[in-house]
């Protein structure tokens, strides 16, 4: 029964390896370089799950990436809005 449930386990993680799939989710921004006039950009700092409770970043953008393999092999970064005050 365990082997049966070892092999069953090895699939499913091949298959979330090998299955292309499109991701969205929320990202923290840093501004970086320039002033905030709007010369300079943002920079991915990592997902809103990875936030700590008392972190503030500038801002919050919608990444839409295509996953394969493991990784996100074809990315877009989407709407920029400010970051929740509350």
């Amino acid at each position: 029964m365990s082997r049966l449930r070892a092999a069953w386990r090895c699939l499913c993680i091949a298959a979330g390896l090998l299955v292309p799939r499109f991701l969205t989710e929320d990202v923290a921004l840093r501004f970086v370089g320039g002033d905030r006039t709007g010369i300079g950009s943002y920079e991915i700092v990592c997902c809103m799950n990875d936030v700590q409770p008392n972190e503030a970043f500038d801002a919050v953008a919608t990444v839409d990436s295509f996953g394969w393999l493991g990784f996100g092999v074809i990315y877009r970064v989407g709407e920029c809005r400010p970051w929740p005050t509350t």
